[in-house]
């Protein structure tokens, strides 16, 4: 859910306690270059044993231990940049404690903050060789660039953590960019709380770290890289995937998991035969309890329109396309698709985020799409500081007409509910059955947890315009000069 700015060198600590998780050792010091000599991550429940069950709010910490000169110590070079990618699916929710003014960070008096107690959401350690400083860390106001922004008061440096989401499989990472060199780090140790009431937080309980809700035969994986003032973009790199005694992090449990999602899908016409836009919304409610797990993300949607429902002729005239260069998926590039291919809008509720994430459904190009089929769709939809662009594919059915619509491998991020508006009038991208009545639309939501997916059923009443309609063709010719 991270891009860091630190104002001062010791930030590179907080960017690496993001990880969670998972353990690994690197080799042991004696370096001649920059390198992290070691570093592992760990997730631990409230009773300090190691964390596994999917959805559970555990203690993440984060320990990292940069390269030293073997005879004297000294760490050989400044760390410019640490960046942090976490599995897929962890997720922290800023929502639920209060923020910190970014200008409270550092207090009135030396060596103090002024954010309140009730806005921290985790500490930290720097071993500076000369000393070990320490600090609580604090959910600080966010800009409307970044989803979430954290810092801590190292000594008067203040550490200031920006969240992003990664483009592709919208991971979160972190990254502590071009962090001061007034300090010589020899190691950072970070751990950000489940739950921070359960940390003598005057908050609410509310959990504030959520491991995945998937449930793979593959590890997850955490990724650390870190470079350095006198070698930029020269990377040193650990990927983890197993504790400190080898046994690969696998997350288990999904079974536990809650998953109760609906769906309403109705037209904005209820006339028969006619050009309609639809009205589609998803609810997936989410727990927020602390002693309860995180409800399972969203993998899989498959809506099946009524038969009889049809893509509208009317709508092709001035209707454009989007081709893949203009959409960019898997990238931060910006979409350029024509207002032209825009059918509906889009509006996301997340619990992670106190705004909506909203955008636009575009229509894909035909055949010139990740499905190389004739109808395809996107979704695309602008958080702060990031872009979801979500690839769906357009099946008609060869003898009903049926069209059937699927988005899958969605993002592994929670959602209260997504509502999608296909736009009405003479234009409208589809047209209603040809006779009056009931008719229903079904679907099958899949979640990350499980490959069994929940089938539901809506109804749409089409009441409108029911006169018997009659087929009476005709047919002439002949020359236009009858000389």
């Amino acid at each position: 859910m991270m891009t860091l700015h630190c104002l001062k060198r010791i930030s590179a600590c907080v960017a690496a306690a993001i990880g969670l998780g998972v353990i690994a050792t690197a080799v042991p010091a004696q370096a001649a270059e920059f390198s992290m000599t070691q570093a592992w991550v760990s997730a631990t429940g409230s009773d300090g044993s190691f964390s596994r069950q999917a959805g559970a709010h555990a203690d993440l910490r984060t320990h990292i231990d940069f390269a030293q000169d073997p005879v004297t110590g000294i760490p050989i070079d400044n760390v410019r940049d640490v960046r942090v990618d976490l599995p897929p699916g962890v997720v922290g929710d800023p929502t639920g404690v209060p923020t910190c003014p970014q200008d409270k960070l550092l207090g009135v008096v030396s060596g103090q903050t002024d954010c309140p107690a009730d806005t921290q959401i985790g500490y930290g350690t720097v071993d500076l060789g000369w000393g070990t400083a320490y600090s609580a860390v604090y959910n600080l106001e966010h800009p409307s660039d970044v989803p979430g922004r954290f810092g801590m008061n190292l000594y008067d440096l203040p550490v200031i953590i920006d969240a992003q989401v990664r483009p592709g499989d919208y991971g979160i990472s972190a990254l502590s960019a071009r962090t001061s060199q007034a300090e010589l780090i020899r190691s950072i140790d970070v751990t950000f709380f489940g739950v921070p009431a359960d940390h003598g937080v005057p908050v609410a309980r509310r959990p504030f770290m959520s491991n995945a809700t998937s449930c793979t035969d593959a590890p997850q994986v955490t990724t650390i890289s870190a470079d350095s003032w006198q070698n930029p973009g020269v990377f040193d790199t650990k990927t983890i995937t197993a504790d400190v005694d080898g046994t690969p992090f696998m997350t288990t449990g999904c079974d536990q998991l809650s998953f109760a999602p609906a769906i309403d899908v109705q037209p904005l016409s209820h006339t028969a035969d006619a050009p309609t836009g639809l009205d589609v919304n998803l609810t997936v409610p989410q727990t927020d309890g602390p002693d309860a797990l995180a409800t399972a993300h969203v993998r899989r949607v498959e809506v099946a329109l009524p038969t009889g429902m049809s893509v509208s002729p009317s709508s092709a005239n001035g209707l454009g396309a989007c081709a893949p260069d203009q959409i960019n998926l898997g990238t931060d590039a910006p979409v350029t698709c024509p207002d032209s291919s825009k059918i509906g809008t889009v509006d996301i509720v997340t619990p992670l985020l106190d705004e909506h994430v909203q955008g636009d459904v575009i229509l894909a190009k035909q055949n010139d799409n990740p499905f190389h089929s004739l109808l395809a769709l996107y979704i695309v939809a602008k958080g702060p500081g990031f872009t979801l662009k979500l690839p769906g594919k357009v099946d008609a059915d060869a003898e009903t007409g049926q069209l059937i619509t699927t988005f899958d491998n969605t993002p592994q991020l929670p959602f209260s509910s997504m509502h999608l508006v296909f736009r009405g009038g003479s234009q409208a991208p589809l047209a209603t059955p040809t006779t009056c009545g009931t008719y229903t639309t079904h679907a099958e939501i899949t979640s990350w947890a499980s490959d069994v997916p929940i089938k539901l059923d809506t109804p749409m009443i089409i009441d409108e315009g029911c006169e018997p309609r009659t087929f009476a063709p005709s047919f002439t010719a002949g020359t236009t000069n009858a000389a």
